[in-house]
């Protein structure tokens, strides 16, 4: 992600090797690096309410793990906003967004006080601090999958919008 012109030629090669169909961006290799989880906030709840992962992906990276959508949507790319937050991560703006479309896993739902997957739809949280927005407002549900080794409960994931990571899949 910090060496722009590398990630593209990586990009170039990836889109023209015939035998890659598909692939996908997202900001953490299969398994969640990091060990510990991060605090989960909620601008309804002062405090911590939970913890989490959270997870930068591109467009494509839903829809190409086979993501179930409970409620709400994912991730556009033909949408002018999607995409100009897609294309903001990781250079941030200088004056941070008031809010960013995420979308969340099953297990978030309990932190955001929400009794199903419809009813999540529009509240906001905050996984520990943004270098570019104020709050994340989840637009989308997803079932619930292990994201790290079995011997972890599922955790919450939430999935901001980012293009040009490290990690790739295909």
């Amino acid at each position: 992600a910090n060496n722009q012109p590398c990630t593209a030629a990586l990009e170039r090669i990836v889109r023209t090797t015939p035998e890659i169909k598909r692939y996908a961006w997202s900001s953490n290799p299969g398994i969640l690096t990091r060990s510990q989880p991060s605090n989960i906030t909620s601008p309804a709840n002062p405090g911590v309410v939970g913890n989490g992962f959270s997870m930068a992906v591109d467009g494509d990276f839903l829809p190409l793990t086979g993501a179930k959508l409970l409620a709400g949507r994912l991730f556009d790319m033909t949408s002018g906003y999607d995409r100009r937050l897609i294309d903001a991560y990781p250079t941030y703006p200088q004056e941070k967004f008031d809010s960013v479309p995420v979308v969340v896993t099953r297990a978030t739902l309990p932190l955001v006080k929400a009794a199903s997957p419809q009813d999540a739809i529009g509240k906001r949280l905050m996984v520990d601090q943004s270098q570019w927005t104020k709050s994340y407002e989840i637009v989308g549900v997803v079932e619930d999958w292990h994201q790290r080794s079995l011997k972890f409960a599922v955790a919450p994931i939430v999935f901001v919008p980012g293009g040009q990571m490290i990690s790739i899949i295909w």
